[in-house]
């Protein structure tokens, strides 16, 4: 199973820096370990889940993105495999455009 794990519980809010964490669904299990040992050393970390429903998801990320202090893709054969799809080449376009600006 690659299900995230739920104890986790992403950064509400855009008061405080935080860190956006990309990654492949099928890296679930292995995106929900790194996010828990950040939250662990007190980093606020926000991921795909804090996305509320009925809300526009684009949109959603996009804002997330353009206020993290801090941007980290978890590189994988699925994560480059899926850059092919959408999600996350679009996730990585959206984060280098903010970087230039």
């Amino acid at each position: 199973m690659h299900e995230m794990n739920e104890k986790y519980v992403p950064y509400r809010g855009y008061d405080a820096p935080y860190i956006f964490v990309s990654y492949a669904h099928k890296d679930g299990n292995k995106a929900s370990e790194v996010i828990g040992k950040l939250q662990m050393e007190q980093y606020r970390v926000w991921y795909d889940e804090g996305i509320d429903p009925g809300t526009e998801w684009d949109e959603n990320i996009a804002e997330h993105i353009e206020n993290c202090e801090y941007f980290i893709a978890l590189l994988s054969r699925e994560y480059l495999g899926s850059m092919a799809e959408s999600r996350t080449r679009w996730e990585m376009s959206v984060a280098r455009i903010r970087v230039s600006q």
